[in-house]
Protein backbone atom coordinates (compact mmCIF):
# COMPACT_ATOMS: atom_id res chain seq x y z
CA UNK A 1 0.00 0.00 0.00
CA UNK A 2 2.90 2.61 0.75
CA UNK A 3 5.64 1.19 -1.00
CA UNK A 4 6.42 2.86 -3.47
CA UNK A 5 9.47 5.24 -3.45
CA UNK A 6 7.89 8.38 -3.90
CA UNK A 7 5.25 7.47 -1.37
CA UNK A 8 8.00 6.73 1.23
CA UNK A 9 10.20 9.77 0.49
CA UNK A 10 7.01 12.10 1.53
CA UNK A 11 7.16 10.52 4.95
CA UNK A 12 10.25 11.93 6.11
CA UNK A 13 8.07 15.80 6.51
CA UNK A 14 5.52 13.67 8.17
CA UNK A 15 2.26 12.66 6.66
CA UNK A 16 -1.26 12.92 9.42
CA UNK A 17 -3.18 10.05 10.22
CA UNK A 18 -4.94 8.15 12.47
CA UNK A 19 -2.82 5.19 15.30
CA UNK A 20 -5.49 3.20 13.45
CA UNK A 21 -3.88 4.03 9.64
CA UNK A 22 -0.43 4.13 11.44
CA UNK A 23 -0.48 1.01 12.92
CA UNK A 24 -1.95 -0.55 9.65
CA UNK A 25 1.66 1.09 8.03
CA UNK A 26 4.24 -0.39 9.99
CA UNK A 27 2.09 -3.87 9.78
CA UNK A 28 2.06 -3.06 6.01
CA UNK A 29 5.93 -2.36 5.51
CA UNK A 30 7.82 -4.31 7.69
CA UNK A 31 11.06 -3.05 5.74
CA UNK A 32 10.69 0.93 6.75
CA UNK A 33 10.82 2.20 10.06
CA UNK A 34 8.12 4.69 11.07
CA UNK A 35 8.01 7.08 14.36
CA UNK A 36 4.15 8.41 15.12
CA UNK A 37 4.32 12.27 16.98
CA UNK A 38 1.07 14.30 16.81
CA UNK A 39 -0.48 12.36 14.82
CA UNK A 40 2.17 12.30 12.20
CA UNK A 41 3.89 9.18 10.56
CA UNK A 42 7.78 10.05 9.97
CA UNK A 43 9.74 7.50 7.79
CA UNK A 44 13.44 6.89 9.79
CA UNK A 45 16.32 7.74 7.71
CA UNK A 46 18.15 4.48 7.89
CA UNK A 47 21.36 4.13 10.26
CA UNK A 48 25.27 4.56 9.50
CA UNK A 49 27.17 2.05 10.85
CA UNK A 50 28.39 3.82 13.48
CA UNK A 51 25.18 4.30 14.60
CA UNK A 52 24.36 1.10 14.49
CA UNK A 53 27.29 -0.29 16.43
CA UNK A 54 26.80 2.03 18.92
CA UNK A 55 23.45 1.71 19.54
CA UNK A 56 24.19 -2.44 19.72
CA UNK A 57 27.03 -2.15 21.78
CA UNK A 58 25.20 -0.19 24.39
CA UNK A 59 22.43 -1.81 24.47
CA UNK A 60 24.74 -5.22 25.35
CA UNK A 61 26.63 -2.73 27.93
CA UNK A 62 23.24 -2.90 29.63
CA UNK A 63 21.83 -6.16 29.24
CA UNK A 64 24.71 -7.45 30.94
CA UNK A 65 24.32 -5.73 34.15
CA UNK A 66 20.60 -5.89 34.52
CA UNK A 67 20.21 -9.96 33.70
CA UNK A 68 19.24 -11.22 37.28
CA UNK A 69 16.91 -7.90 38.17
CA UNK A 70 13.78 -6.89 36.78
CA UNK A 71 15.15 -4.29 34.29
CA UNK A 72 15.89 -5.24 30.84
CA UNK A 73 17.26 -3.21 27.92
CA UNK A 74 15.25 -4.12 24.33
CA UNK A 75 15.85 -2.11 20.71
CA UNK A 76 13.27 -1.97 17.90
CA UNK A 77 10.63 -1.72 20.24
CA UNK A 78 7.94 1.07 20.11
CA UNK A 79 7.43 3.06 23.42
CA UNK A 80 3.91 3.88 23.93
CA UNK A 81 3.30 8.18 24.73
CA UNK A 82 -0.13 8.22 24.12
CA UNK A 83 -2.41 7.77 21.28
CA UNK A 84 -1.47 10.40 19.14
CA UNK A 85 2.46 9.08 19.39
CA UNK A 86 4.66 5.89 19.49
CA UNK A 87 8.77 6.72 19.31
CA UNK A 88 11.47 4.22 18.76
CA UNK A 89 14.26 4.62 20.32
CA UNK A 90 17.76 2.80 20.01
CA UNK A 91 17.44 1.70 22.76
CA UNK A 92 14.98 1.52 26.01
CA UNK A 93 14.79 0.06 29.79
CA UNK A 94 11.67 -1.37 31.05
CA UNK A 95 11.68 -2.37 34.75
CA UNK A 96 7.71 -2.74 34.01
CA UNK A 97 7.22 -7.07 33.72
CA UNK A 98 3.81 -6.09 31.87
CA UNK A 99 6.24 -4.34 28.88
CA UNK A 100 7.71 -7.41 27.99
CA UNK A 101 5.99 -10.45 29.38
CA UNK A 102 3.37 -12.83 26.83
CA UNK A 103 5.40 -11.50 23.76
CA UNK A 104 4.42 -7.33 24.23
CA UNK A 105 4.84 -5.02 21.20
CA UNK A 106 4.69 -1.43 22.76
CA UNK A 107 6.72 -0.37 26.03
CA UNK A 108 4.48 1.39 28.15
CA UNK A 109 6.62 2.51 31.36
CA UNK A 110 10.50 3.51 30.05
CA UNK A 111 12.17 3.63 32.55
CA UNK A 112 15.59 5.07 30.57
CA UNK A 113 15.45 6.10 27.06
CA UNK A 114 18.87 6.06 24.72
CA UNK A 115 19.05 7.61 21.54
CA UNK A 116 22.15 7.58 19.10
CA UNK A 117 22.65 11.01 17.62
CA UNK A 118 22.55 11.82 13.64
CA UNK A 119 23.04 14.81 11.95
CA UNK A 120 19.25 14.08 10.54
CA UNK A 121 17.36 13.35 13.82
CA UNK A 122 19.15 15.53 16.55
CA UNK A 123 17.11 18.09 16.37
CA UNK A 124 13.72 16.16 17.11
CA UNK A 125 16.21 13.61 19.30
CA UNK A 126 16.70 16.74 21.45
CA UNK A 127 13.10 18.51 20.77
CA UNK A 128 10.16 16.89 20.63
CA UNK A 129 11.33 13.06 21.49
CA UNK A 130 12.39 14.89 24.99
CA UNK A 131 9.91 16.39 25.64
CA UNK A 132 7.27 13.80 24.78
CA UNK A 133 9.49 10.98 26.65
CA UNK A 134 10.16 13.19 30.25
CA UNK A 135 6.30 13.65 30.77
CA UNK A 136 6.17 10.25 30.92
CA UNK A 137 6.15 9.42 34.84
CA UNK A 138 8.32 6.19 34.53
CA UNK A 139 11.20 7.91 32.41
CA UNK A 140 14.23 8.51 35.07
CA UNK A 141 16.63 8.78 32.72
CA UNK A 142 17.00 10.09 28.73
CA UNK A 143 20.80 9.53 27.09
CA UNK A 144 21.83 10.65 24.05
CA UNK A 145 25.26 9.22 22.67
CA UNK A 146 27.36 11.21 20.09
CA UNK A 147 28.73 9.73 16.82
CA UNK A 148 31.13 12.44 16.45
CA UNK A 149 33.07 12.31 19.37
CA UNK A 150 33.39 10.15 22.32
CA UNK A 151 30.73 12.03 24.47
CA UNK A 152 27.67 10.86 26.05
CA UNK A 153 24.60 13.43 27.86
CA UNK A 154 22.43 11.99 30.79
CA UNK A 155 19.64 13.70 31.47
CA UNK A 156 18.20 12.94 35.09
CA UNK A 157 14.88 13.45 36.17
CA UNK A 158 15.83 13.74 39.74
CA UNK A 159 17.99 16.27 38.40
CA UNK A 160 15.59 18.41 36.53
CA UNK A 161 16.28 17.35 33.51
CA UNK A 162 19.92 19.24 33.64
CA UNK A 163 22.17 17.46 31.65
CA UNK A 164 25.40 15.55 32.78
CA UNK A 165 28.12 15.60 30.08
CA UNK A 166 30.77 12.43 30.09
CA UNK A 167 33.81 12.12 28.04
CA UNK A 168 36.23 9.82 26.82
CA UNK A 169 38.27 8.53 30.08
CA UNK A 170 35.12 8.89 32.01
CA UNK A 171 32.56 6.02 33.46
CA UNK A 172 28.86 7.02 32.26
CA UNK A 173 26.79 7.06 35.56
CA UNK A 174 22.60 5.82 35.25
CA UNK A 175 22.20 6.42 38.32
CA UNK A 176 18.43 5.55 38.36
CA UNK A 177 19.58 1.91 37.61
CA UNK A 178 22.91 1.92 39.47
CA UNK A 179 24.76 1.15 36.35
CA UNK A 180 28.26 2.50 35.02
CA UNK A 181 30.22 1.85 31.82
CA UNK A 182 32.84 2.95 30.19
CA UNK A 183 33.29 5.27 27.61
CA UNK A 184 36.06 4.07 26.14
CA UNK A 185 34.29 0.50 26.12
CA UNK A 186 30.90 2.03 23.67
CA UNK A 187 33.18 3.83 21.58
CA UNK A 188 35.55 0.30 20.77
CA UNK A 189 32.78 -0.57 18.83
CA UNK A 190 33.77 1.99 16.01
CA UNK A 191 36.18 0.52 13.29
Amino acid sequence: MFQRKEELHSFQDGRAMSLYDFEALVDDTPDTRYEYLDRHAYAMAGGSANHSRLAGKCYRLLEVQLTNGPCHAFFDMYVHISNEARLLPDVVVTCDLSDYRNNAILIHSPHLVIEVLSPSTERIDRGAKFDAYRRLPSVQEYVLIHQKQAMVEVYRKAADWQPIFFRAGDEVELASLDIFFSIDELYSALV
